[in-house]
């Protein structure tokens, strides 16, 4: 992937960075965007994109119940 293809950290919102980072693109770390970061597997993006998608749970510890659920996400 070009660098010009690399949005860089801080132009991100959080809803715009977590999209990339669940889509499987990589995020600019540095503004010229040469030093990047992406999530390496499918199951990291599912578990991601879980928690995305349940923002109520991001101020709670993850609890025992929770983890039925982020294994099927995972799958």
């Amino acid at each position: 992937m070009d660098t010009a293809d690399v949005r860089s950290l801080h132009l991100h919102s959080l809803d715009s960075l977590l999209a990339d980072l669940v889509s499987g693109r990589p995020v600019g770390l540095v503004a010229d965007g040469t030093c990047r970061f992406a999530l390496g597997t499918d199951e990291a993006r599912a578990l991601l994109d879980w928690y995305r998608r349940n923002r109520p749970v991001w101020s709670k510890a993850v609890a025992k119940d929770l983890l039925p659920l982020l294994v099927d996400a995972a799958a």
